[in-house]
């Protein structure tokens, strides 16, 4: 993929008329936003990939069961967009952005807490409905942050290339957290312990990494202009 991505960087550069200007870069509200959503997707994906698993291996749910229990975190999603659009028209956008990275840090961080043992009422489900209110104002934010001060005619790469960058971060974000959840997995379960209190120590790592994600974001949030 690195690869792959230095080739079309390259070929982009040298290009007369390039899918994605690189000179977007040099905007530097583009350019952190852009890694905002990149941090956001990676946080997102790896949690709901290592949450569905964790309700499927751990609690032994349906597939349908385990996605009925993420409906809560769409729902406070659906509020926090709502709310947040008229929170950043009031304030702008880097408190909007600040509000949604910590906001989605204590939200998996709760969720991360939730062991071999825990209930979905009572464990799961305070986290998922924080983080579910943190995640839209991260991406409202950004995505207006991203356009703001592009030319009109750079308006349609711009967005197309934070959107990317929402892709490739959850896919790379999403390797990495599965990659430390699958380890941390195998070596509890070398030494003895069960299968579901193997899993859990696995899923409880991922969702650090992912929370270590998380506060990367809240620190470029701090970092970027108002």
């Amino acid at each position: 993929a690195v690869v792959l991505l230095a080739a079309f960087v390259f070929v982009e550069s040298r290009s007369v008329d390039p899918l994605v200007p690189l000179r977007l870069f040099r905007n530097r509200g583009l350019s952190a936003s852009a890694l905002a959503l990149a941090l956001n997707g990676g946080a997102f994906l790896g949690m709901f990939f290592l949450c569905a698993l964790y309700l499927q291996q751990v609690h032994h749910d349906t597939a349908l069961q385990a996605g009925a229990q993420f409906v809560p975190m769409g729902i406070a999603a659906i509020v926090s967009a709502t709310v947040g659009a008229q929170l950043v028209t009031r304030f702008g956008t880097k408190v909007g952005y600040l509000t949604g990275a910590a906001i989605g840090t204590v939200g998996l961080l709760l969720i991360a807490q939730a062991g071999a043992h825990a209930t979905y009422v009572s464990d799961l489900l305070p986290g998922f409905i924080v983080f579910g209110l943190g995640l839209p104002l991260v991406g409202v934010s950004n995505q207006i942050a991203a356009v703001a001060d592009v030319e009109p005619s750079d308006v349609g790469a711009a967005s197309g290339l934070i959107t990317t960058a929402f892709q490739i971060g959850g896919a790379l974000g999403l390797a990495i957290i599965s990659t430390a959840a699958t380890t941390r997995a195998t070596d509890v379960l070398a030494t003895g312990a069960s299968q579901a209190v193997s899993l859990s120590e696995g899923f409880q790592r991922g969702l650090y990494v992912a929370a270590g994600l998380a506060v990367l974001n809240l620190l470029v949030a701090v970092s970027t202009p108002t």
